[in-house]
């Protein structure tokens, strides 16, 4: 409803808590965070020294999810009793809560290359989305909740449905990349390591992906896409040349502005 506005101490000087702003009645309320136990070696470089928390979620005006150093913990902002949804793997976890479906979406901050997962706060289950990537950056999901979008360490963008199947590929960035979908889940847009911004429009989810096609039916598919062709010419240094052909003609044809 926007009466409530919620920030919690993440990193470097201040005081270790969670503070929740009531608009309506100027009163605030602060929750000590959880300490981090002592680490040291390997353990200490990996993991958040601050221990502070990274993200916070809203489910109504009486729950609250925090993303820390621990994992996930849920917070009752009528007592200020806390409790953890689920625990990070050693180097902590970055994660994405979607509370209307009581799901959270967790990729390791190890360092290590690993998948997406989707953990089911009310079945209690979690599952691996190995298709969506093996070293994801980033991700988003759209206001539905239905549609995932993961950026990897390839520059690779793949988007489909959370609910499972092959996910559609974003080709064209050179390394890490990170993304967003539009409100309206029409539009995708991107940036990169290669210094570029880019727009895709969202790809048909009832279709299968470009790349689960045969052999005949893909190629048909990219003839279908534009009228440029590589052909033999045993005249260039690498033996193809590029060739025009013929106009295809609109699929629709477009309404000129003046």
């Amino acid at each position: 409803s926007g009466r409530f506005v919620a920030a919690g101490y993440c990193c470097g000087e201040g005081d270790r808590v969670l503070r929740v702003w009531d608009i309506e009645t100027a009163t605030t309320r602060a929750f000590d965070l959880p300490r981090p136990p002592p680490v040291s070696g390997a353990a200490a470089i990996q993991s958040n020294p601050a221990g502070g928390i990274t993200s916070l979620t809203f489910r109504g005006e009486s729950t609250l999810y925090s993303t820390a150093w621990d994992g996930v913990r849920r917070w009752d902002l009528a007592s200020g009793r806390q409790a953890t949804v689920f625990a990070a793997p050693p180097g902590g976890v970055d994660a994405l809560v979607l509370p209307d479906r009581d799901l959270v979406l967790t990729r390791s901050l190890a360092g290590d290359c690993a998948p997406i997962v989707v953990h089911d706060l009310a079945g209690r289950s979690s599952r691996e989305l190995p298709a969506f990537g093996a070293c994801v950056e980033q991700v988003d999901v759209d206001p539905a909740g239905k549609i995932l979008l993961a950026s990897d360490r390839d520059g690779i963008l793949r988007i489909g449905r959370l609910s499972g199947g092959e996910p559609h590929l974003l080709v064209g960035h050179k390394g890490p990349a990170a993304a967003l979908i539009s409100p309206d889940r029409k539009w995708v847009a991107s940036t990169g390591a290669d210094n570029t911004l880019r727009l895709w429009p969202v790809p048909d989810l009832d279709k299968p992906p470009l790349h689960t096609l045969p052999q005949a039916e893909l190629v048909a598919k990219l003839k279908s896409l534009t009228n440029f062709r590589a052909v033999r010419d045993a005249k260039s240094a690498t033996g193809w040349k590029i060739e025009t052909g013929p106009f295809p003609g609109w699929k629709n044809v477009p309404t000129w502005q003046p």
